[in-house]
């Protein structure tokens, strides 16, 4: 029997196909494409893909998390986990899937395991922008996941709408301190349940009007309407002050430090998209090459 194998990554079926793994299951490789293709629910998918692996391999459960979403499926009893792998695609982790049994996998079983799951990354990742779209409401509640698109449709209307009723409008990039170093230490899977908390610290300094959104991996876009220069940089040092002083866990729930930096901007009437993300970001990177942990403004002269 093979060893347990812990945190192995398993990637699309492209991945698979290319060297040739995937010939000699032709048939049944297209049948679970259609399968898991046609399942948009989150919970039906996993529910299919778990049952597929129960006819396919004797195991006692299959749990499945992705902690930026604080989501967690299981199917049978989870028990004696045996394997873990992380599902990744090019530049992304959709989370991580548990195999639970009495005994280890031989090689053969590896293998018709990993095709299975190969076949399961895309469409999981389908599942996974429905659910997180789903979580984006009108009054900016979120839960965090990245949508560059939705964050700048969002400062053009909020952009149109200060133009009009004659109000200013700020808008601060944050980004993670040394965010590296936590995914290099403990995987991207708890990197993103820190992310995750990070962003729930940040909610709880805010008001109900401000739209906080995951923008892009550990940077976070928070627009403000009807607040000026001086007043999003007390609002920014508020959110920065929170997360320095909160008490985050490790993955072996020893305490974490973590701090964020913070580039502001405020809308000028000849402003596009482009120029007020430019300037709140080239501050940004001033805060970081300056020392991290901090806030600076966009002056518009030595920062534009």
């Amino acid at each position: 029997m093979a060893q347990h194998k812990h945190s192995e990554i398993i990637r699309p079926l492209s991945h698979y196909s290319i060297t040739g793994q995937a010939d000699e299951h032709s048939g049944s490789v297209l049948r679970l494409i259609y399968e898991f293709q046609n399942q948009l629910s989150l919970q039906e998918l996993f529910e299919v893909y778990a049952n597929n692996i129960c006819a396919a391999l004797p195991v006692n459960g299959i749990r499945y998390r992705f902690p930026l979403l604080a989501i967690n499926l299981q199917h049978g009893v989870v028990s004696n986990p045996i394997c873990n792998y992380q599902l990744n695609t090019e530049h992304d982790v959709w989370g991580d899937i548990t195999i639970y049994r009495d005994k280890g996998f031989s090689n053969e079983e590896i293998h018709q395991f990993e095709l299975i799951t190969s076949l399961l990354v895309h469409p999981l990742k389908t599942a996974i922008l429905h659910a997180s779209a789903s979580l984006y409401t009108d009054d900016g509640g979120v839960v965090g996941f990245a949508n560059p698109d939705l964050v700048e449709q969002l400062i053009i209307r909020e952009a149109k709408l200060a133009a009009r009723e004659h109000v200013p409008m700020s808008v601060i990039l944050f980004n993670t301190d040394r965010f590296k170093r936590i995914c290099d230490s403990f995987g991207h899977i708890h990197g993103d349940k820190i992310l995750y908390d990070i962003m729930q610290v940040m909610h709880s300094r805010l008001r109900d009007t401000d739209l906080l959104f995951r923008y892009h991996a550990d940077t976070f876009c928070l627009i403000l309407k009807g607040v000026t220069g001086d007043q999003a940089m007390m609002i920014s040092e508020r959110v920065r002050s929170a997360v320095d002083e909160f008490t985050f866990r490790q993955a072996n729930n020893k305490k974490l430090h973590m701090t964020i930096s913070g580039g502001i901007a405020v809308l000028d009437k000849q402003d596009c998209l482009d120029s007020i993300l430019k300037r709140a970001n080239n501050a940004l990177l001033l805060a970081k090459n300056s020392g991290r942990n901090q806030s600076i403004l966009a002056d518009g002269f030595f920062i534009n």
